[in-house]
């Protein structure tokens, strides 16, 4: 069934893509950027009942993308990558068609979001998106700075603001100046690192409470922007100092109530071997609620990163707000995607790499 707002004109069948192929039979090695395929004529996605079809303006990329065993599972037929995205709303739902007010959000419409990873994401010239996936784009950023908010951003709040503090055992911290909430985020120049230091330094969140965030990062530009342009309390350059323990020591600091791992590579439990986390406080890794949700464990639960078109609505009023911004490194077009993904898995970049796809 055709979704409403389609015509034959706007929706061809086939479409420019960039995907992940199945590998040769009998082969299960590790993915590579090399592996990504660019296709002129990728099939375009049919959309169920209850989805739009987005006209993609931009999509952002994630550091391990290609093994997400979301994407894995999906390479039988060629999985598309880019969950990030933001675009133009091409048609609506059919199950909306007869309600009073229709669909909430309009054909021509400017939307962003996160496409759920089980899903081919938007490195393409159109995706599938359910509503609660999408919110409307903010006014105030183009497109390839509002494609590179959603992934990000969802992680940090859904950790910081659902699952850590404002559970109970947390609510006795931050409420004095002398007794703040102490947080050490292992590499603040990553794509989660960023968006989560600006949503902890959000007046509109934390009216009232006192927060003291060290971030690591490994070069002296990265320090001063983290100083400088996100305000953190501390910043230790992890290659100068790569026991943080003995910082911690040495400057005589207490005890952190939040581990956040930006980082992977075993930089979380040697933070916390190190004696720098309180005996009641947390750990998490937002690399693995990402990429892993199902094994990922927080305060004795289980997270992954979910789509949330209502937070994400949230996440644009702060960005309307000057609350949070959007930080690029670099900006790929979609036959660059190759290129792009080798960019993201080097770690060089400071903040998102994004692929553009179609120009307003």
């Amino acid at each position: 069934m055709q979704p409403t707002g389609a015509s034959e004109e706007l929706i061809p069948p086939t479409m420019p893509a960039v995907y992940l192929p199945a590998p040769p039979s009998g082969k299960n090695r590790k993915p590579k950027p090399s592996n990504l395929i660019y296709k002129a004529d990728f099939p375009t996605p049919h959309c169920t009942e209850t989805q739009y079809l987005v006209k993609v303006s931009a999509t952002a990329l994630c550091p391990g993308e290609l093994e997400w065993p979301h994407l894995l599972h999906r390479r039988e037929n060629g999985a598309v990558i880019g969950h990030d995205i933001c675009g133009t709303v091409l048609s609506t739902p059919v199950a909306d068609e007869h309600l009073p007010d229709g669909p909430r959000f309009k054909v021509g419409d400017r939307v962003f979001g996160l496409i759920e990873l089980a899903r081919d994401g938007g490195a393409a010239d159109c995706v599938a998106a359910e509503e609660e996936e999408l919110a409307l784009k903010p006014q105030n950023i183009s497109a390839v700075e509002a494609a590179s908010i959603p992934l990000s951003a969802l992680t940090a709040y859904q950790i910081l603001c659902e699952h850590i503090l404002f559970k109970d055992s947390m609510k006795e911290y931050g409420r004095h100046k002398d007794l703040p909430f102490r947080i050490l985020i292992l590499n603040g120049t990553g794509d989660v690192g960023i968006q989560a230091i600006q949503i902890l330094r959000s007046k509109s969140i934390w009216r009232g409470y006192h927060i003291w965030v060290c971030a690591t990062t490994t070069t002296t530009e990265h320090e001063r922007f983290l100083r400088d342009e996100l305000h953190a309390d501390e910043v230790l350059n992890s290659v100068e100092n790569p026991d943080l323990a003995q910082v911690w020591k040495h400057r005589n600091w207490p005890q952190v109530h939040l581990i956040l791992d930006c980082m992977g590579g075993g930089a979380l439990s040697r933070a916390c071997i190190q004696g720098i986390l309180d005996k009641a406080g947390a750990t998490t890794s937002a690399l693995e609620a990402i990429c892993d949700p199902d094994k990922h464990q927080v305060e004795g639960g289980y997270f992954g990163v979910k789509p949330n078109g209502v937070q994400l609505g949230m996440i644009s009023k702060l960005v309307e707000d000057g609350e949070i911004k959007p930080y690029v490194d670099k900006v790929f077009e979609l036959h660059e995607a190759k290129e792009a993904m080798e960019y993201v898995e080097s770690r060089k970049a400071r903040g998102k790499v994004v692929v553009h796809v179609n120009y307003d």
